[in-house]
């Protein structure tokens, strides 16, 4: 018994051994030059649900507990589980490129601790070894975790984890591990709706091919534990549905064109992403160039000597399509060993795939992703029945059995180096490159720059910059989003819209950030501000220049002024502006948050409720002014008007009539802008304050503005 003993505690020794060098091999890559590309607008999707939904920006769904928000959905698809995840992580850790990237790495690395163990129960230690070694290599792995803009981490987490408690639970018996299983089935649900593609698929390939042991398992006690787990995970995207009347689901977009066409594209998609380099074309917005020479460190490996197969991609692509037909071999063979798990993860597989095309919309490297790590799976289990020489076939002939373990052993180490090929490429790539456009890191200089000039706002003119910008500078800046009201704009309310731009350059901390012309998400936005312009007779001055690491400029930020704003043309100008909720001094209400407002806030939640109510302002004009204007930004329901008195230095000059408008603010719609001539007033400074002039007078206001004439 000791000489085993001691055998199997030396292989498990080495076994470890070599499992702690692929973890170590896995994170090199993962964390060399973290920063790098930029953060993507998709990567930090959930940046205002971790900090608390400070400007309500990807927040489909929240529950209200008095002054606590709790998000539910970030987006009819996209569940809040990963803003829950950094939550804790931004309250002791400043967000960062470090702390929001390595923490996906982290779980990365759990994912193929677990793969190794699931692939260990289920297939053999030997195989266990090989997958973790093609998932520790393997570029698609590594950079869509690293880059988790899919997202991605938590759905492979969460696919393998439940797949290793079903297997225990299937092998042991013991329910805690069917209840781990489907909490984790739940959890990816929840996560997002896609997980939905091997939810289906996972039973319909265990029926086909455990169909009659299924049953025995099926048990109206494990029944129950298992839809209450699962139920656990996944309850607030059931409940978002039930109040929405199935949003999930209704809002998905039918795919135009041929059938014929969306296979085709995807099938290249699927192999392009085996092959790895699919994300340095998104990232790097071009395709790589030939290998002529490899930069590791501070080493030149001239690659002319190598064949071109290898300098093309990963050879993952063509081993898995090898080995499937292999697979299909070893099905049909009666002597082959793991034939029900082989066929289960091949159907799975294929199920899944299934799935992928026939959902519209699937046109991302990270869709694919799902498939992860069954083809590794299948792959590994071939090189490992291959290198072992324990064929079903060739029993007499140990030549051919040693000729044939040596290419497997050959092809292994082939697809090794591709993978490190590509990994080295991709990341130096990152480094030199600093990522393009929506990856470019220029997004930390104009992080920076906001951070810097806290004084501004800033008037988010395109899609790509809003959340990193949130992230980076923890909910400091004011900002809006301008991009979802003018980007889908209807010819019938441009003018709308421009009046509506029109009216924050009356602020004079407002400056307005675009893409550059060519770089731009959508022209609407840019063609709006171009014809507010010429309408209001305004220019714009450029404030500061962004560029990419290549010398193209991919941001900029304006500034707009009026003619008429020196005061030497005699005209109007404006000398003050205020947000509602910026008042220095207040009796009644609070900040209420509404996403129509600027800011996303204006005063209100019951301000005017009682005739005690007011808001007072101080402000300075530099000069004497013989007529000054009032204009607020206001919002109220109801069937009648509402009156307001107007206070200047404690003296009340006007009252003010306001007719409804429909609502509080949520929409624009609901927000109306009223004038008040106040009169003349004199230099220096002074106050002005706004009070009901009865109780039950409910009222919103977003922003006060006092214009010379």
């Amino acid at each position: 018994m000791k000489p085993n003993f001691f055998q199997n505690s030396a292989l498990s020794l080495r076994q470890n051994g070599i499992l702690l060098i692929l973890l170590a091999v896995y994170l090199v890559f993962s964390c060399l030059h973290l920063k790098r590309p930029g953060l993507h607008y998709d990567e930090v999707l959930f940046a205002n649900a971790s900090l608390g939904n400070i400007d309500h920006s990807f927040v489909q769904y929240e529950w209200k507990f008095g002054c606590i928000h709790l998000p539910l959905m970030l987006m009819t698809y996209i569940g809040a589980l990963k803003a829950y995840l950094f939550a804790p992580i931004f309250w002791f850790f400043t967000p960062s490129p470090i702390t929001i990237r390595l923490p996906v790495v982290i779980l990365g690395l759990v994912t193929l601790v677990v793969t190794y163990l699931l692939a260990s129960r289920i297939l053999g230690q030997r195989t266990a070894l090989i997958a973790a070694a093609l998932l520790a290599f393997d570029p698609s792995y590594i950079l869509h975790i690293r880059l988790d803009w899919g997202p991605v981490a938590l759905m492979m987490f969460l696919t393998v984890g439940s797949l290793y408690f079903l297997a225990e639970f299937a092998r042991t018996r013991n329910p805690a591990y069917l209840k781990a299983g489907a909490l984790f089935l739940g959890l990816g649900l929840y996560d997002k709706a896609n997980f939905l593609w091997y939810l289906l698929a996972l039973p319909l390939a265990a029926f086909v091919v455990w169909g009659r042991r299924l049953r025995m398992l099926i048990t109206l006690q494990n029944a129950r534990q298992a839809v209450t787990f699962f139920l656990l995970g996944c309850w607030p995207l059931l409940v978002f549905n039930l109040v929405t009347g199935g949003r999930t689901f209704k809002e998905q977009i039918t795919e135009p064109g041929n059938r014929w066409t969306a296979v085709r594209t995807r099938t290249s998609l699927l192999w392009r992403t085996m092959e790895g380099y699919e994300i340095y074309k998104r990232v790097n917005d071009a395709v790589p160039p030939p290998v002529q020479k490899l930069q590791i460190g501070k080493s030149t490996i001239r690659t002319e000597w190598l064949p071109k197969l290898l300098t093309k991609g990963s050879l993952l692509p063509w081993m898995v399509l090898a080995a499937s037909c292999i697979i299909v071999l070893l099905l049909c063979s009666p002597k082959a060993q793991h034939k029900r798990m082989l066929l289960f993860i091949l159907l799975l597989a294929l199920l899944i795939e299934l799935e992928i095309y026939l959902t519209p919309r699937t046109i991302g490297s990270h869709h694919m992703m799902m498939l992860y790590p069954l083809p590794h799976l299948l792959l590994a289990y071939v090189f490992a029945l291959l290198i072992s020489r324990n064929l079903p076939w060739f029993e007499r002939r140990v030549k051919v059995r040693k000729m044939i373990g040596g290419l497997t052993t050959a092809a292994l180490l082939a697809l090794i180096v591709t993978n490190v090929i590509v990994n080295v490429r991709c990341i130096r790539s990152f480094r030199k490159e600093g990522g393009r456009f929506l990856w470019s890191d220029a997004i930390y200089d104009l992080a920076d720059y906001a951070r810097q000039n806290q004084g501004q706002t800033y008037l988010l003119m395109d899609w790509g910059f809003n959340n990193q910008l949130l992230l980076l500078s923890g909910g400091a800046i004011r900002k809006l989003d301008m991009f979802w009201t003018l980007a889908d704009t209807m010819p019938s309310s441009q003018e709308e819209q421009i009046d509506s731009l029109y009216r924050w350059t009356w602020n004079p901390s407002s400056v307005f950030v675009f893409h550059t012309p060519e770089r731009s998400v959508s022209q609407q936005p840019r063609s709006l501000f171009a014809k507010m312009l010429t309408k209001y007779g305004l220019r714009s001055e450029m404030c500061k220049l962004f560029f990419q690491r290549d010398g193209e400029i991919v941001y900029s930020v304006e500034k707009v002024f009026k003619p008429s704003q020196s005061g030497e043309d005699g005209g109007s100008r404006y000398v003050f502006f205020r947000e509602a909720e910026a008042f220095d001094d207040k009796s009644g209400g609070a900040v209420d948050a509404k996403m129509a407002a600027s800011q996303g806030q204006a005063l209100g939640m019951y301000w005017g409720k009682n005739l005690t109510d007011f808001a007072a302002y101080t402000f300075s004009l530099d000069r004497d002014a013989d007529a000054v204007m009032l204009e607020m930004r206001v919002a109220f329901p109801g069937t009648r008007p509402q009156g307001y008195h107007v206070f200047v230095d404690g003296s009340m000059v006007q009252m003010v009539m306001l007719k409804p408008t429909g609502g509080f603010g949520s929409q624009n719609s609901e927000w109306q802008l009223v004038s008040v001539l106040l009169g003349g007033i004199s230099q220096g400074n002074h106050q002005i304050m706004v009070k009901p002039a009865r109780s039950n007078s409910l009222i919103n206001i977003d922003f006060l503005a006092l214009r010379e004439l």
